[in-house]
């Protein structure tokens, strides 16, 4: 996530991560609005994070989909807020809400796969 820019975070009472940025240039299209890849990437590792937290295990995205509500710009303090919404054996469901201010900007589902532990030779080598 350090890819993103600097990342705020703040654990809401149920323990889900409300993450917010401000937005910079690097983060904008062609037509100075935040870029849907950056968007969609956005939401990815907030669902993720959020995931991998709740279970305590290693999760990977198996799918995601992103609803492009409102224009965000440059200088725009960017919230996302999380919920998981059903915990299977092998599977997670879970969505995301992209907000500034008031406004609501995206929305995302993701379903993530729930990997297996790592042997303790190599756990500590994973980047997520």
């Amino acid at each position: 996530m350090a890819l993103l820019g600097p990342m705020h975070a703040r654990e809401e009472a149920d323990g889900q991560l409300r993450l917010g940025l401000h937005l910079r240039a690097a983060h904008m299209n062609h037509q100075e609005a935040a870029h849907g890849g950056f968007v969609a990437t956005l939401a990815d590792n907030a669902l993720g994070v959020n995931v991998a937290r709740h279970l305590g295990k290693r999760v990977a995205t198996a799918n995601l989909s992103v609803d492009y509500l409102a224009r965000v710009s440059v200088g725009d303090w960017l919230e996302v807020v999380s919920r998981i919404d059903k915990v299977g054996g092998r599977l997670v469901f879970a969505e995301c809400s992209g907000q500034v201010a008031d406004r609501a900007v995206f929305k995302a589902r993701g379903i993530f796969a729930v990997l297996p532990e790592l042997p303790d030779a190599r756990k500590g080598d994973s980047e997520c």
